[in-house]
């Protein structure tokens, strides 16, 4: 995982900012899983809706993507441009939606254990 992606995101899982969700990125009524949250302080304006309020397509504004915020993992594409693999982020998402550890939990494990580039 690049360095300054870590420090963003950990920094944003502490901040008490985003309520946390389960089972997909980021919920209709603006919560959000740990994976969500590392879309959303990387890609400024990643969930932008369409102008619908109940419009679940997510666009970005960087990289033309396209898919349903209601997914539970971020496509292979973005997971590649942060440096996050698919077992990492598999591994996240279980302790984000199985096992219920908090943002803080998952912030102190990511530091713990994700290897930094440069």
């Amino acid at each position: 995982m690049h360095k300054k992606v870590r420090e963003v995101w950990v920094k944003a899982l502490r901040s008490g900012e985003y309520e946390q969700c389960n089972d997909q990125l980021c919920s209709n009524d603006g919560k959000f899983c740990c994976l969500g949250v590392l879309i959303d302080v990387q890609l400024d304006g990643y969930w932008e809706k369409g102008g619908k309020v109940n419009d679940w397509e997510v666009t970005c504004t960087e990289g033309g993507w396209s898919y349903q915020h209601s997914e539970i993992m971020p496509p292979k594409d973005a997971r590649e441009s942060l440096g996050l693999s698919l077992e990492l982020a598999k591994e996240l998402s279980v302790m984000n939606d199985e096992q219920g550890k908090s943002f803080k939990e998952i912030a102190n494990y990511i530091e713990s254990n994700f290897k930094e580039k440069i």
